[in-house]
């Protein structure tokens, strides 16, 4: 549930994704469609929000922005207690303006990633660029490019005795900020998010993810959620 400073919208998307790791190199295709959107109407400053209405049955192959991306560890090993990598997005514009879905532009994310394990603690940040060129007329909206930021932290331990199932859980907070208010201490969304996942951990062989998320939002600007429960199911492989 996302929300609009002037409007209330719901959204749910299922989103299909592959990557690849070669050395130190990632590359990665995701692709998002929704699986409902809805939401009331409204305006505010001369500027109308349409409420849209997006079902599997009137839209069953409506597509959402695609991304492809590709990531590169810089300093650490891959499961080291220190790793610096960097990261660059493309995302291509497949949705529709109307239903809430994209801005319809060719957008690009350029970040800084840092991540460490030490025994059973885990953690992630991230800073980095958001580039946008829409400038959005609407009320609130973050009008171009924006800064992007996030930090996790986790504990890691073994499901029982003898299996190769391991559990990690831990809280993540993260946001994006207008550079245009950036020096006014406005235009900042931020949110929190409490997530568990479970996995399997044999090298060499196929290994399976599931994840779970619940947060809000902790700063109501635009586009920040009400609330946010995210899920995934994922295979991938472990060599070391």
């Amino acid at each position: 549930s996302t929300l609009f400073p002037y409007t209330t919208l719901f959204r749910s998307f299922v989103d299909v994704g592959a990557a690849l790791t070669w050395r130190r190199w990632r590359f990665s295709l995701g692709i998002d469609a929704p699986a409902a959107i809805s939401g009331n109407s409204g305006s505010v400053g001369g500027y109308a929000f349409t409420g849209p209405a997006v079902d599997p049955a009137a839209n069953p192959d409506v597509l959402s922005d695609a991304r492809v991306g590709a990531d590169m560890r810089i300093l650490g090993r891959s499961h080291g207690p220190v790793r610096l990598g960097v990261s660059a997005q493309l995302f291509v514009p497949f949705g529709s303006r109307a239903s809430y879905m994209t801005d319809g532009t060719f957008r690009g994310m350029l970040r800084a990633l840092l991540a460490g394990d030490r025994r059973r603690f885990t953690w992630a940040a991230q800073l980095g660029v958001h580039i946008r060129p829409a400038d959005d007329p609407a009320p609130g909206s973050p009008k171009g490019s924006e800064l992007l930021f996030g930090v996790a932290a986790g504990v890691r331990f073994w499901v029982g005795r003898g299996t190769t199932w391991v559990a990690i859980t831990g809280p993540e907070i993260f946001g994006a900020s207008a550079f245009h208010t950036f020096f006014r201490g406005d235009g900042t969304a931020l949110e929190a998010l409490w997530s568990a996942r479970m996995e399997t951990a044999r090298v060499g062989r196929a290994n399976l993810r599931v994840k779970l998320g619940v947060g809000a939002g902790l700063n109501p600007e635009f586009g920040a959620p009400a609330w946010r429960i995210v899920t995934g199911v994922e295979l991938f492989g472990r060599r070391d």
